[in-house]
């Protein structure tokens, strides 16, 4: 498994992508405190991942994924938003490599 930050920025004002929320809610695992900016659990790679989720947006709108690979840093989230990122960053079995947290 991995962990993806997908940020996405909709070019049309006019358009709404309640599909492609649903389809980022459809993975392992994921967490949504920022307006469009995600992470998420996953098996496949950032290509796949992007891939999936490249349908559900206009053909001017920004689609970015990204492997999160290292450390984590974050302020100013409610206690279930930094409960989330401190349990996905410590995670308890080897299928992430050891990450270190910090959060205010």
């Amino acid at each position: 498994m991995s962990l993806y930050c997908i940020g996405y920025e909709v070019v049309d004002p006019g358009n709404t992508y309640p599909s492609l929320i649903e389809e980022i809610e459809t993975y392992e695992a994921w967490w949504h405190c920022l307006d469009s900016t995600w992470i998420i659990d996953s098996s496949k790679t950032a290509d796949q991942v992007r891939e999936h989720l490249q349908q559900y947006v206009g053909l001017n709108d920004r689609l970015l994924v990204v492997e999160i690979i290292g450390n984590a840093s974050w302020a100013g989230f409610n206690h279930e938003c930094s409960d989330w990122l401190t349990n996905i960053f410590t995670p308890t079995t080897s299928d992430h490599a050891p990450r270190a947290v910090s959060s205010l």
